[in-house]
C-alpha cells in the first residue's frame, strides 16, 4: 500500500512537448528551499514524482501544494 503521485511538465498542452528543465528546477527548489524530496522520472525526465508516507495528512498536502505553487511561480518568472 502507498501513494505515488506524478506531475507531468510540458511546454505546450497541445503538442505535449516535454519540459525537463522546468521539472528539474522545481525539484531542486522544493528540496533546497522547502526541504521536500521529490524525484524526476519519465522517458524525457519531465515528470516529478512524489511518494509520500502513508501518514501523509491533509495539512501535509496543503503545505506541499503551497510550496509547489511557490516553485511554479518561481519557474514562471524565469521565463
Amino acid at each position: 500500500r502507498g501513494l505515488f503521485i506524478g506531475i507531468d511538465f510540458v511546454v505546450d498542452k497541445e503538442t505535449r512537448t516535454a519540459a525537463p528543465a522546468h521539472a528539474s528546477t522545481v525539484t531542486t527548489r522544493l528540496k533546497e528551499k522547502h526541504h521536500i524530496l521529490t524525484s524526476i522520472d519519465g522517458p524525457h525526465n519531465n515528470v516529478i514524482v512524489m511518494k509520500p508516507p502513508m501518514v501523509f495528512s491533509l495539512n501535509d498536502a496543503k503545505q506541499f501544494l503551497a510550496c509547489l505553487e511557490e516553485c511554479l511561480t518561481f519557474v514562471d518568472h524565469l521565463g
